[in-house]
């Protein structure tokens, strides 16, 4: 018995190693795109971010306000949930974007500090 020809099936099994190779091959290169800019995408998370902070101030609104915060950057809750399932996929970018975050949300609390000292120390 012989092994079989893989080419007597009229290219198909040739064709099919070639484009599933191409494919793998191709996964890897993906010019997918974030369905928000990196820079609406963190300021929209410093706004949540900040807006979660304030429920665990006594006296203040409990509610989260995501969609408000969502409709004043023009963002669609369905976009932002697109670009965040985009950003686990892409977890190094994930990353990189948390960062600008963190650095964000570090400079709104040396303001922040600031402006509480200020208006402590005045007379």
């Amino acid at each position: 018995m012989h092994p079989p020809n893989w080419f007597s099936l009229g290219g198909f099994a040739a064709t099919t190693l070639l484009c599933g190779g191409l494919l793998i091959a191709s996964a890897g290169c993906s010019s997918e795109q974030p369905p928000l800019n990196r820079d609406t995408m963190r300021t929209v998370l410093v706004d949540l971010h900040i807006a979660e902070a304030r429920l665990s101030t006594p006296g203040l609104d409990t509610r989260l306000p995501r969609d408000s915060i969502l409709a004043r950057h023009g963002v669609a809750p369905a976009r932002f949930d697109s670009a965040r399932a985009y950003y686990t996929r892409h977890p190094d970018a994930y990353h990189a974007l948390y960062q600008e975050v963190v650095d964000s949300l570090r400079a709104v609390r040396v303001v922040a500090d600031s402006l509480r000292q200020e208006a402590t120390s005045e007379p």
